[in-house]
């Protein structure tokens, strides 16, 4: 089947002529055969992609390459500020972006009546909890912490009343808690064999 519609047709015995043979090429048109109606469709005297045609299929992997695509359309931004409505990201953009959410990077729970230095009972980025002194505990990273740019909790509940704790000091490796006990009718002690949750955002 033909893709192509001459520009003209030729009797027989008709006279050939400049203009008709340039007549047959410039005046040419597509026919149907020459497209899928599927990724592609004829625009005039011209062979289109349809909107949304291209489907995945279609696409050999890793043919859709960076340098392939208008520049101002993706950005690599790993803190977003430049993304708009209309624009790309990189992945690497994406993922950067995503970890550095602040988020729960270091937990635990321990037990404050132990006194020496030990594993807490649970727990994910700490790899001991050692009772300093009366109510006050050293727990000790397992991952690396920012120097002074994070915030850690801790809190329980106690035949009673609740525990909390307020964060001394902290590095990228120990944090100093002073965990407190407050009874219902409001005084407080330190804690005794009630476990105690921990945890460091960053």
């Amino acid at each position: 089947m033909s893709v192509l519609n001459p520009g003209t047709t030729f009797l027989n015995g008709e006279q050939l002529t400049a203009d008709l043979l340039n007549n047959l090429v410039s005046q040419a048109t597509f026919t149907s055969a020459s497209i899928d109606n599927q990724s592609t469709e004829i625009s005039g005297a011209s062979i289109i992609v349809k909107d949304e045609g291209i489907i995945q299929s279609k696409i050999a992997p890793g043919a859709v390459i960076f340098t392939k695509l208008a520049p101002a359309l993706v950005i690599d931004d790993d803190t977003m500020a430049t993304a708009t409505a209309t624009t790309l990201a990189t992945s690497e953009s994406i993922k950067a972006y995503v970890d550095s959410a602040p988020s729960i990077k270091a937990w635990c729970v321990f037990n404050p009546a132990a006194y020496n230095s030990n594993p807490p009972e649970a727990g994910s980025g700490v790899t001991s909890v050692q009772r300093v002194s009366s109510g006050v505990y050293s727990i000790v990273l397992s991952v690396v912490a920012p120097s002074s740019t994070y915030a850690c909790f801790a809190s329980g509940d106690t035949d009673i009343g609740s525990s909390n704790a307020s964060i001394g000091a902290y590095s990228t490796s120990t944090i100093s808690a002073k965990v407190i006990c407050t009874n219902d009718n409001g005084t407080q002690t330190t804690p005794g064999n009630e476990n105690v949750s921990f945890s460091a955002i960053w």
